[in-house]
């Protein structure tokens, strides 16, 4: 299984510092994406093997976290146009519903489930009802996210656990099922984990938002070792 962690930023003009962890590094030149907003990201060797070569699509499911909008809605597009079968987890429903009608439109088949990523019941769940319908994961993209700015000692408790569950415990949750589903069906997938800049170089007012991106760091390399 080939693990990724993509490191991104954001700035007005698209243009700014980005940084990429993989287990695949010395190996791949980054493929970037620039988005509307200005947000770029970078995806190591996954994009360079997929995106960047004449190599279909057709055939993977993809689960993308967090996918009813913005970063990951632009993810899970950029494989729908590939011919990819997308999932959807995300706690905003309509979003996630109106995003995979919208993919389906690139004549790929789109399903999107209700997920708190932090909660592993359902994340075992909504896991469970996608494969039924598209067939196992063969890639995932944990994108989904939740930044609460604050300086530390005004950080509350709940929103110190709303970060770090829903970014590195959702991260961790998700690659552990999918990943254990890859095992279980012999699929050479990937798992792709989206950090942030602050991960590697702190914010104020980003403590625990940048506690849990260090963590999906961490938690990237570990999955690189043992998968």
């Amino acid at each position: 299984i080939e693990i990724s962690c993509a490191i991104h930023s954001s700035g007005t003009s698209g243009i700014g510092r980005c940084r990429t962890d993989s287990r695949s590094l010395p190996s791949y030149s980054p493929a970037v994406w620039i988005l509307n907003d200005g947000t770029f990201i970078i995806f190591l060797s996954f994009f360079h093997r997929y995106m960047l070569s004449d190599c279909s699509m057709e055939g993977e499911h993809v689960l993308v976290t967090g996918g009813g909008k913005g970063i990951g809605q632009a993810i899970a597009e950029a494989f729908a146009e590939e011919g990819a079968d997308i999932s959807i987890f995300d706690v905003d429903m309509d979003a996630a519903e109106t995003t995979a009608d919208n993919l389906e439109t690139h004549g790929v088949d789109a399903v999107a489930e209700t997920t708190d990523v932090s909660v592993e019941e359902m994340v075992i769940e909504s896991l469970d009802n996608v494969v039924s319908r598209l067939g196992p994961v063969t890639i995932l993209v944990n994108n989904a996210g939740v930044q609460i700015p604050a300086s530390l000692l005004e950080t509350t408790e709940e929103t110190w656990d709303k970060q770090l569950d829903t970014n590195a415990k959702g991260t961790f949750l998700c690659s552990k099922h999918v990943g254990q589903q890859m095992v279980d069906n012999g699929i050479s997938g990937s798992i792709i984990n989206l950090s942030s800049r602050v991960g590697k170089i702190p914010s104020a007012h980003q403590g625990a938002y940048a506690m849990s991106k260090a963590g999906i760091i961490a938690l990237t390399q570990t999955l690189a070792l043992e998968l």
